[in-house]
């Protein structure tokens, strides 16, 4: 039983620190404090400091050196898919950046694969597109949650429609980071979102039936941009009005990366009950 006792009490040093390293307060190649040092700050034993290093290490923040000490990590090291680094990103002024390369990867995979889907989609992957596209709510409702889940679900059939695996994969652990950001596009719309999204969805999921590779992938590329545009548009809204010390009227930010991670079940495909 002493084990879930000591993880509750390594949680406030892991998330201390990954915020610390995130937002830079500790570069790369800054000494972390010694073990005692960190158990007084935290109240904690040494060995309750071990476990917490473990979970740095383990998130590829830091370097554990025996006999020369911990040390930060360069951000390329960093496992930005963890759900903690992740969370750590989305409160520092690095978050925008974080999203750019997420949006990049995500357009670089998802263009491709609605070809591929279009060339190799069988009437099982078909059953499964059309059951996702017509899941997706006809209107947001109080809570945009369970629109962006269903619309992340249409996007997860297509890639499993692939028959690759390494393409699914490649973005299937982006998925809780993009059901919180594209939530923003939601926000971030200068038109109705639910109208456009399911005319978007529409054009892809008909291409990929009548088998145009080349349709489908125009299709993707243009839904790609307009919410690659309405995600930024979002952003630096909600940036302006925080440098101007503004209430957000966007309502409370997007759910939190962790409990995203949990809601989004995607470990027996799309067709799971989240």
């Amino acid at each position: 039983m002493a084990r879930p006792i000591r993880s509750r009490l390594h949680d406030a040093v892991v998330v201390a620190y990954t915020s610390r390293i995130v937002r830079e307060e500790l570069a790369p190649g800054d000494f972390l404090p010694p073990e005692p040092v960190m158990g007084d700050e935290f109240g904690i034993s040494r060995a309750v400091v071990r476990e917490a290093l473990r979970v740095l290490a383990a998130r590829g923040l830091v370097g554990v050196h025996q006999g020369i000490g911990t040390i930060v990590r360069e951000p390329h090291d960093w496992n930005v898919l963890d759900p903690g680094v992740t969370e750590a990103f989305h409160e520092s002024p690095q978050f925008p950046a974080l999203v750019d390369e997420m949006l990049e990867a995500r357009r670089a995979v998802e263009v491709q694969a609605a070809a591929l889907a279009a060339r190799h989609a069988v009437p099982e992957h078909k059953r499964r597109i059309d059951e996702a596209l017509a899941a997706i709510p006809t209107a947001i409702g109080e809570d945009p949650t369970l629109f962006n889940q269903r619309d992340i679900e249409l996007h997860a059939a297509i890639l499993e429609a692939t028959e690759n695996r390494f393409l699914y994969h490649a973005l299937s652990p982006l998925f809780p980071l993009l059901l919180t950001v594209i939530r923003l596009s939601t926000l971030g719309s200068q038109s109705d979102p639910v109208a456009y999204a399911a005319q978007a969805h529409a054009e892809i999921v008909a291409a990929i039936m009548r088998g145009d590779a080349d349709a489908a992938a125009d299709a993707m590329s243009r839904h790609l941009s307009r919410t690659e545009s309405d995600i930024r548009r979002s952003m630096d809204r909600l940036r302006e009005e925080s440098e101007a010390g503004t209430p957000d009227r966007a309502g409370p930010r997007p759910d939190s990366i962790e409990s995203t991670e949990q809601s989004l079940v995607l470990e027996g495909g799309v067709h799971s009950e989240s």
